[in-house]
């Protein structure tokens, strides 16, 4: 299971799926890298990590309520968000340093947000990583198959280019 810092929230352990969890007080730590809930006080760390990987960070920080991320000394080096709707969920702003690529933070972030998505369809938009969403059980669908309440978000409305591909992780 995947505990993560300071707030309690129910989640789907993905080791075991459908099994419902609750969040303890302390946070996962591997390898001096650590994965915790974003706070008010990282989004300049977060805005500065989500340019230097050339994405968006408009509309971040109102999802910080299930915005992960990655800290090692002190410092920031990854992130990942979930912006909840009626019907579905859109995974956001998924990223780590270049510094640090290629240990398996992307892995370790990735598999703790969809945790959080639990049993909902799970949408995305990328420009550059299909081939790497495909491995979490993501599929390419038309920007139109996405739900009505995803496509009401800032990324789909505006801020992710019309090239971008959308994605799909189904609901079990």
């Amino acid at each position: 299971m995947f505990p993560l810092q300071h707030r309690k929230h129910l989640y789907f352990d993905p080791e075991q799926r459908g099994v419902i969890a609750r969040v303890s007080e302390h946070f996962e730590k591997t390898n001096s890298v650590s994965i915790r809930l974003a706070r008010k006080n990282d989004l300049d760390e977060v805005y500065a990590l989500l340019r230097e990987c050339g994405l968006p960070w408009e509309g971040f920080s109102d999802h910080l309520a299930t915005a992960l991320v990655l800290v090692a000394n002190d410092k920031i080096v990854g992130s990942a968000a979930l912006e909840s709707y009626h019907d579905g969920v859109l995974l956001r702003s998924v990223c780590v340093s270049l510094a640090f690529r290629g240990q398996g933070l992307g892995r370790r972030i990735v598999r703790r947000i969809l945790a959080l998505s639990g049993n909902r369809p799970c949408f995305l938009l990328t420009t550059t990583a299909p081939k790497y969403f495909e491995k979490y059980g993501f599929h390419i669908i038309s920007r139109d198959e996405a739900s009505p309440g995803v496509r009401q978000s800032i990324e789909f409305k505006s801020i992710c280019p019309e090239d971008a591909v959308a994605m799909l992780r189904p609901a079990d």
